[in-house]
């Protein structure tokens, strides 16, 4: 009998880019990771490439890619970020998805979804259609096929949107059991209404549409997946187990499909190890002679669907009220709240939305042959914002009476366009009030529109007809008032203006980069620089940078030149100026009165010159970007930062033995002292880390140091340093027994320490050495397995992989 099971992650994080930087900037709730993505990316994303199988000791008998076992899809956005800042997880990803199309005759795991997560059943035709056909073509871009599958956001769903599907080469999308309002058997018979309890989740249905359209449905088991999502159960994966065996009753006619779905960050994220339990239950399954593994499209090759349903129209997964969560005042976590905010910002970018499409349609019929097909079409360069790509996106859509013209408008009215739906995606209502940073990121989106709009029509006109709706968007928090304030205080006041951004750029590169500037392309966040000159000249502690760079914004083309000067008094007392210059006659005279003025005068007379030639006053260091910050301050102090921890040490050092019968003083000790017996604690055990005879010199520490004052962050630093000693011996040891002793005292030192190694990058070092170096494979077994035990590998695997019977992917 053939049963299967399939599980579905949905892998998704809201766009966080700042919309005037196009990238994320630092998020300090998500520490000691840079932003949330990357917190999220090492926790699940990437452990979910290279899972560890454990077993019963706890040691890895098996390492899985889960998925290439897995139904799943990535957002689009996500994807992007993916691409740019960890590429090796993605092309992880895509070799899994290719692995299993290999596996199920064609059939890969992955499916699309919708561009930027807005609720389908909320858009527009046109807006539908865009995000279904931008999705398609990310994900061809990305995995190189057609999808055959695509995830609705939220999987809230109407006939239309499904109609969209379809025509656009959908076969199938998956919906929650309380989606189904009815079912029949397709050779006929009466409809039977049915809930979330009494739907038969097992078995794919076809929903029928019009002008003879249909399109496969699979209804997710909602208990399997609420034990996934919110039960637990994957701190007992054995249970999962049990739980989809029991799913699926040996006694049952079928074909049966026992399926779940969940966000995919259940794995790892949200459930700390699940990614584990996940290879667990997957590798449980596929050594079961009962039941199959098996994705959605091989399923529906295999079985097509013999019963038909009708869905609940505008139903979603996360919401009882369907999609009145993004649209209207129903409460959900808090009874004692009024969500009547969410009703009055879904009005005003509604209202918004209708002002942009007015101005795309009647503007863009200037440039383009079909304006809403080259709006479809934009995804091109919007995955891939080089110059190459826009170009060759113009030449195709832009009318031919406008090539070789002034684009810069054309550009602008599809970034318009890409703003304004990014303004809708569905976090932005998720949660419980409109002061939310996810309600405010969505109206940063809605503000760039209205700039980009600006253009063509009168941008205060736009801003006023949404604060008319969002004064009616009423918060929670008294001090927010409503959405007005959110939108002055919070949203406006966000905004990075050209100005501060070009500042910005040019500041990392001479303080960070520290290379020549004269010549070079800047990386200027949403602009593409050029340094066409650059001089600097220094006079006591005084130093200043000027020259002229060459701008064009990677949005829209746009060019402009402009002249700066950096005027540095010292540590962090930076003055910024910068200028566009309109002709080419500026520059040479500016750069001549500069020179004159930085020889001749008095520093308080040079800076009141440069605020008159520059038109203002000058840009410090907190108009930088936040990341930018950060690493000028570091540039600029340099040693500074450690000067009084280098004095505290260098005075440490000389009563070093004293300290040494200090540290178990049983009485209180004053913090200035506990800070320097950490050091020279810190200092030795840190040089102790390469010594030839660890061995030795592990016993004497622990002798001398009874006690350990270590701060956390030297903590750290020490586990870092003992991560990297254990991969440089691993590469470079051709003595194992020696290896061992040596790895074995260094796992001695990290439990005195009372740090944990991190194993995984230890397990793959050494699995590269048993797979690329024969010299390995020609040591005695035993001493083998015993090295790998030490890594907390099961000695039977290790056996296996040395006899090559087991491929590690």
């Amino acid at each position: 009998m053939a049963r299967y099971l399939c599980i579905h992650g949905h892998f998704y994080q809201p766009p966080r880019e700042n919309p005037w930087l196009e990238r994320v900037e630092r998020e300090l709730s998500a520490a000691p990771a840079h932003d949330w993505n990357t917190r999220i990316l090492h926790e699940c994303y990437h452990p979910n490439t290279c899972a560890r199988i454990r077993d019963d000791e706890g040691l890895v008998r098996g390492i899985m890619n889960t998925y290439s076992r897995i139904s799943f899809n990535f957002g689009p956005t996500l994807i992007h970020w993916m691409e740019r800042h960890f590429p090796q997880t993605l092309s992880a990803i895509v070799r899994a998805d290719q692995e299993s199309a290999a596996r199920f005759d064609g059939h890969g795991n992955a499916i699309a979804q919708a561009y930027n997560h807005l609720i389908l059943p909320l858009a527009s035709y046109r807006d539908k259609v865009t995000q279904v056909r931008w999705g398609i073509a990310d994900f061809e871009r990305v995995f190189g096929r057609a999808p055959e599958g695509m995830w609705l956001p939220e999987t809230a769903v109407d006939r239309e949107s499904l109609e969209v599907l379809v025509d656009h080469g959908i076969r199938f999308t998956i919906l929650s059991p309380r989606q189904a309002h009815r079912c029949r058997p397709l050779a006929g018979g009466d409809w039977s209404e049915v809930n979330e309890h009494t739907l038969e989740t097992r078995r794919p249905y076809l929903c029928r549409l019009s002008e003879g359209r249909s399109i496969a449905i699979f209804f997710y088991h909602g208990g399997l997946a609420g034990d996934v999502a919110f039960g637990g159960i994957l701190r007992e994966p054995q249970r999962l187990v049990e739980r989809v065996q029991a799913a699926l009753p040996r006694q049952a006619q079928g074909p049966w499909l026992a399926h779940l779905a969940t966000d995919g960050e259940s794995y790892g994220h949200h459930s700390r190890g699940g990614e584990e339990a996940l290879a667990y239950v997957l590798d449980a399954v596929e050594k079961s002679p009962d039941v199959d593994l098996i994705n959605y499209a091989s399923y529906l090759a295999k079985y097509p669907p013999s019963w038909e349903v009708e869905i609940r129209e505008k139903s979603s997964w996360s919401c009882a009220y369907g999609v009145e969560r993004w649209r209207s005042g129903y409460g959900y976590t808090r009874p004692e709240w009024s969500f009547e905010w969410r009703k009055g910002l879904r009005e005003g970018l509604d209202a918004l939305k209708a002002r942009f499409d007015d101005v795309f349609e009647r503007e863009g019929a200037r440039y383009f042959a079909e304006p809403w097909a080259a709006r479809d079409a934009a995804i091109q360069y919007l995955s891939d914002r080089s110059l190459h790509q826009i170009e060759a996106f113009l030449q195709e859509h832009i009318l031919p009476e406008e090539q070789g013209g002034l684009l810069t408008p054309a550009l602008r009215l599809l970034e318009m366009q890409h703003q304004a739906l990014l303004m809708f995606t569905s976090c932005g209502w998720f949660f419980d009030d409109i002061s939310n940073i996810e309600a405010q990121i969505i109206l940063r989106h809605a503000w760039n529109a209205i700039r980009m709009a600006g253009s063509f029509v009168d941008a205060d006109e736009l801003e006023a007809l949404l604060l008319s709706h969002l004064a009616k968007a009423k918060s929670n928090f008294p001090q927010w008032e409503d959405g007005t304030r959110v939108w002055l205080e919070a949203v406006r006041p966000s905004q990075l203006s050209d100005e501060r951004i070009l500042t910005s750029a040019l500041v990392r590169a001479i303080f960070v980069d520290k290379s020549p500037l004269e010549g070079r392309e800047l990386d200027g966040y949403t602009w593409r620089l050029q340094c066409r000159e650059s001089w600097q000249a220094e006079k006591a502690t005084c130093r200043l940078f000027a020259g002229l760079v060459h701008a064009s914004s990677r949005l829209t083309l746009e060019e402009c030149q402009f002249a700066f000067c950096v005027l540095h008094l010292g540590g962090l007392d930076l003055h910024c100026w910068v200028v566009e210059l309109l002709d080419e006659m500026t520059y040479p005279r500016l750069r001549e009165a500069i020179q004159t003025d930085f020889r001749l005068m008095p520093l308080g007379r040079l800076y009141e010159s440069l605020r008159e030639r520059f038109g203002g006053p000058p840009l410090g260091m907190s108009s930088l970007v936040s990341g930018d910050v950060e690493a000028v301050t570091s540039a600029l102090l340099g040693g500074w930062l450690h000067r009084y921890e280098h004095v505290l040490f260098e005075s440490a050092r000389g009563d070093t033995e004293l300290l040494h019968h200090l540290h178990n003083f049983e009485g209180p000790l004053p913090s200035s002292v506990k800070l320097a017996i950490a050091l020279i604690q810190y200092e030795e055990i840190n040089a102790s880390l390469s010594a030839p005879e660890l061995e030795v010199a592990l016993p004497h520490l622990k002798t001398t140091w009874q006690r350990l004052l270590l701060e956390e962050e030297q903590r750290q630093s020490l586990s870092e340093s003992l991560l990297h000693e254990v991969l440089s011996r691993l590469e470079s040891s051709r003595n194992l027994p020696l290896l061992i002793e040596e790895l074995q005292s260094l796992f001695g030192l990290a439990e005195w320490l009372e740090v944990k190694l991190e194993m995984a990058p230890l397990q793959d070092a050494l699995l590269e050495r048993y797979k690329g170096h024969p010299w390995w494979r020609e040591q005695e077994q035993g001493l083998l397995q015993q090295l790998g035990e030490l890594l907390q590998l099961s000695p039977a695997w290790v056996a296996q992989l040395l006899r090559r019977e087991v491929a590690v992917s």
